[in-house]
């Protein structure tokens, strides 16, 4: 690491150009340059620490002070002039006044307030833009002239480091893009619609019409119950024959003592004729059933007003 240094090499080529005198190419040159010169000065001033007097609290200073390199007002300026040109130049920025030439813009680009404040690191504190010159005068002599507290310049921090080469990566094929992008990609939850619930959401059932089994042709009916097989003639004469001889006749005719006839009028015929229409003569078919109950009116009359018939 380079040692610190009490003038940079700036300053010392400043110190140089000044012994070297300046020539007629030069100021002509300074003349072209004089407003993009100015410009740069007056964003440099503008910068964090060159915007406030080096030597007081004064803000927004229009002067600079070489070799030092520093950012001062009118007031400090005017010190420094007194000082003389041995130890300090004073030049307007705000102003076309004065002609700048490379060397001292230099000094100002490399040097000002901020890496001024580290070389003078020692200092007291400056004094109050409203302090007495006197105060002020007595401040930078012992400052510049007498060099009590500087400076001492640190070295110029190294630039960083360049960061580095990428290492080129192969390129993922298109399958591999496809199944990272599939793999990324949000699980998306879709919620389970509830199960309705209560008289609102009831299923409605299509209402059908009744079906009514035709009891007396063999033709299947749809969605209709299966007919029962009839029951031949040996089987009606082997019920018969049960029944009587499940109870005596005795107990047959105190039971239908017991239980009251309704007696039989229009209405009984009416409903008997009713229900003897749905049996009518068909050839081959029930033809037994058939006469059977058409001759209950005889024997069997009890059958139909069992039932209210």
């Amino acid at each position: 690491m380079a040692e610190t240094t009490h003038m940079l090499e700036c300053q010392r080529a400043y110190v140089a150009a000044m012994a070297s005198g300046k020539t007629a190419e030069m100021t002509e040159q300074a003349k072209q340059d004089d407003k993009k010169t100015h410009a740069e000065l007056n964003r440099l001033r503008a910068r964090p620490g060159n915007d406030e007097c080096f030597d007081c609290t004064a803000q927004k200073p229009g002067w600079a002070v070489l070799p030092w390199g520093t950012f001062v007002c009118i007031d400090c300026a005017q010190v420094h002039r007194n000082m003389g040109r041995h130890i300090s130049q004073t030049k307007a920025i705000n102003t076309g006044t004065y002609l700048w030439y490379p060397h001292e813009l230099r000094v100002m680009r490399e040097v000002g307030n901020v890496r001024s404040s580290r070389a003078f690191a020692g200092a007291p504190p400056k004094p109050s833009r409203d302090a007495p010159g006197a105060t002020k005068a007595a401040h930078a002599r012992e400052k510049y002239e007498l060099r009590r507290w500087g400076p001492v310049y640190a070295p110029p921090a190294a630039p960083p480091a360049a960061p580095p080469a990428a290492v080129e990566q192969p390129q993922p094929t298109k399958a591999v893009t496809q199944a990272l992008a599939v793999a990324s990609a949000p699980t998306v939850v879709v919620p389970k619609k509830p199960k309705p619930s209560g008289l609102a959401h009831a299923k409605k059932i299509a209402s059908t019409p009744a079906i009514v089994a035709d009891l007396i042709s063999l033709d299947t009916v749809a969605a209709a119950p299966s007919p029962m097989a009839p029951a031949s003639v040996d089987m009606w004469a082997a019920f018969g024959d049960a029944v009587d001889a499940a109870a005596p006749v005795d107990d047959w005719a105190a039971f239908s003592d017991a239980v009251p006839v309704t007696p039989r009028g229009s209405e009984y015929d009416q409903k008997k004729a009713a229900v003897l229409s749905l049996f009518p003569p068909m050839p081959g078919c029930h033809s037994q059933e058939q006469q059977r109950i058409a001759n209950s009116q005889g024997t069997h009359s009890g059958f139909f007003a069992a039932y209210g018939l």
